[in-house]
């Protein structure tokens, strides 16, 4: 993977599964690159770290699109376990953590594909739409599958679907609309511009 004899040591599950996931159209400085950058965000202590270490990348993919010919979009695939640190009232994951994992696990989708375009990782939302179907309740697997829209010079969106997968139903739908940021000449740059 790197030009020394050393594996990487992982951080996190995240990190660690990035290394081993499934992959379709990922080069191996790809995976490297999405290593790099989940496992500096896993080591990053900040809001919703605990449940973004303990994702697990089951899937990564650039794929060509059935709808627009000569055009890729890139698909990731992450599953965690719904447990206390994620739950409401009603012992379900909570809309809030739901909305976590929509923003998290878009914006490292579309990372993957500005990666393969040799763009900068750096993006800032713009908008979040999200739609609640069904309760995830405590302990139950979700899935988290992700698919990159569209790639504009600075506008940039996918789509995500959050399903418990043990009972084969839809939990949540969104949409995620980001852009990469201004240049405000010489501010600080987001963490995800650092690594």
């Amino acid at each position: 993977m790197s030009s020394k004899s050393e594996a990487p040591v992982p951080s996190s599950t995240l990190s660690r599964t990035i290394l081993s996931a499934p992959t379709n159209g990922i080069t191996p400085e790809l995976r490297e690159h999405m290593f790099k950058i989940t496992d500096g965000l896993s080591s990053i202590e900040s809001y919703g770290n605990t449940i973004l270490r303990n994702l697990k990348v089951t899937e990564m993919s650039l794929l060509q699109k059935e709808e627009e010919l000569g055009k890729l979009e890139a698909k990731m695939v992450f599953e965690t376990r719904v447990d206390d640190s994620m739950l409401n009232d009603t012992e379900s994951m909570h809309g809030g953590c739901t909305a976590f994992l929509v923003d998290f696990c878009s914006s490292i989708t579309l990372s993957l594909i500005l990666a393969h375009f040799h763009r900068p990782p750096s993006q800032v939302s713009q908008t979040l739409s999200i739609v609640y179907h069904a309760p995830a309740n405590k302990g139950v697997k979700v899935r988290i599958v992700n698919r990159t829209i569209t790639m504009g010079k600075r506008i940039m969106s996918a789509r995500t679907e959050v399903y418990d997968a043990e009972h084969s139903r839809l939990v949540a739908t969104g949409v995620h609309t980001k852009m990469a940021p201004s240049d405000t000449g010489g501010g600080n740059p987001t963490r995800l511009g650092k690594l």
